[in-house]
């Protein structure tokens, strides 16, 4: 396994001071930057997850943190990601445990910075803003760059909680509504949350949030998977499979240097899990 290339940690009293960093690191690596990927709210907390107190999983933090598809991917040497961590790392024991975890995955080319903050609406309005400016002055395509959610919890939220699971999608999703922000409008995503069979998954906010019939259609076509993952998964109508070109896991592997990942959809061709039934 090759050690990671760069990680770094900030405690930015503004947003501006994160991009001081990046554009630093962006200065220094020999290769163009090609890809960004931003977590918020992804940090590891401890090794397993029940659900319903019954279905023990290993945690997927690492996964949220660092994706499967920057972990495996095909190498190039102008293939150049940033990724920026966002997450409360005030306990230095779990920020070292953090650290020492992801340096023990094969990256190459990723370049991490892990970012001490609490997710006010000023501070996404502004951070959110200056990224934004960040991708368009480096070149990055809409393929290639990924802002995701996955501030969600396990039990009954109190009000603290239940206002940050609100604010944070809503206010990241205004500033890419914007109009001189809208080639990056849709790639917001956010984390099914701690459910059993969408736990490693995350959709399209703005395309498909509070849409409760696709997710619990593709909640049952995952169980089914689950069971036999030979399954053929029918459809009458090809719109009824547009909902998947917006959802991605996690762990899956990455495509290659002009995107960052293959879509559900993609996958299930792939592996000939779709069968197109008109009748």
């Amino acid at each position: 396994m090759s050690e990671m290339s760069y990680i770094s940690k900030i405690v930015p009293r503004q947003a501006s001071d994160i991009f001081v960093l990046v554009n630093s690191i962006k200065t220094n690596i020999t290769c163009p930057l090609n890809k960004v990927y931003v977590s918020i709210g992804s940090k590891y907390n401890a090794p397993y997850v029940n659900f319903n107190g019954k279905n023990e999983t290993e945690t997927n933090s690492l996964f949220q943190m660092l994706p499967g598809f920057l972990q495996m991917k095909e190498t190039y040497m102008d293939d150049q990601t940033i990724v920026i961590v966002i997450d409360d790392f005030n306990n230095k024991p779990n920020y070292i445990e953090n650290v020492n975890l992801l340096q023990s995955l094969p990256i190459q080319g990723t370049h991490i910075v892990i970012c001490n903050v609490h997710c006010t609406e000023e501070f996404l309005t502004e951070f959110v803003s200056q990224l934004i400016d960040f991708l368009r002055e480096s070149s990055i395509s809409k393929e290639n760059f990924l802002i995701c959610n996955y501030v969600k919890f396990m039990n009954v939220p109190n009000d603290f909680e239940r206002m940050a699971e609100t604010l944070i999608p809503e206010t990241i999703q205004t500033i890419l509504n914007l109009h001189q922000n809208s080639i990056y409008s849709d790639r917001f995503y956010d984390w099914f949350g701690y459910n059993s069979s969408l736990y490693n998954y995350i959709y399209c906010y703005k395309l498909h949030r509070n849409n409760y019939t696709a997710m619990r259609k593709l909640e049952n076509n995952l169980i089914n998977l689950k069971n036999d993952p030979a399954i053929k998964i029918k459809f009458r109508d090809y719109n009824e499979t547009n909902y998947w070109d917006q959802i991605y896991d996690i762990t899956n592997y990455g495509v290659d240097k002009y995107r960052l990942s293959m879509s559900l959809r993609e996958h299930l061709i792939l592996n000939n899990n779709l069968e197109y039934a008109p009748n």
